[in-house]
């Protein structure tokens, strides 16, 4: 517009329009101090999570672990996010070679999560894969009892075609295969090939 009449409104939009942001992205900010602040757990994750990004794994696991107790120890957290933190614990763990307390933490995720959420959660299926991967080698029955549970709570709430089912088939065969127990993976194998 040559006269400039839509040039002073249009400015007096943006700046609103600015104003609203800053102010939003203030209130985002005084939240998450406020989070720190209040809630110990997110601020040990947090401080987790950027030393793990950093590949700093090892200085990266006391957070985590302070993380871990507060969570245990409080009624306030306990629950859905005690059973994350445990799970995010127990991979931690896995990755620095410490197996055999990633596996304990898995468990315990596990029971947390079986308690909360029901024995028949979808959410329990990739901790149980996870464990009887992690096991396999060492204990390979109780690993072939988590994969069936994972594979009997995922048929119920995928359906019998789903991808997944079809992948946690074939992991039973090779566990199967890795024990010599060939003719069970071949079964395996044959369901799997079926989804």
């Amino acid at each position: 517009c040559a006269g400039g009449g839509f040039g002073p409104l249009r400015r007096a939009q943006e700046e609103s329009m600015h104003d609203r942001l800053t102010s939003s992205r203030r209130q985002l900010i005084e939240a998450r101090a406020h989070a720190l602040r209040t809630d110990p757990t997110f601020s040990e994750s947090k401080l987790w999570r950027a030393l793990r990004a950093g590949k700093q794994l090892q200085d990266a696991l006391p957070p985590l672990d302070r993380a871990l107790e507060i969570s245990r120890s409080s009624s306030r957290y306990f629950g859905i996010a005690t059973a994350k933190l445990v799970e995010e614990a127990g991979r931690a763990r896995a990755e620095v070679g410490e197996m055999s307390e990633a596996a304990e933490l898995l468990r315990e995720a596990i029971t947390i999560r079986g308690s909360v959420q029901g024995p028949k959660h979808l959410d329990l299926v990739q901790p149980l894969d996870q464990l009887s991967r992690w096991i396999a080698k060492r204990e390979p029955e109780e690993a072939e009892a988590l994969l069936r549970r994972a594979l009997e709570i995922s048929e119920q709430a995928r359906g019998a075609r789903h991808r997944e089912v079809g992948r946690m088939l074939d992991q039973l065969g090779n566990l199967h295969r890795d024990q010599r127990q060939y003719e069970t993976a071949i079964d395996y194998y044959r369901r799997a090939l079926e989804v």
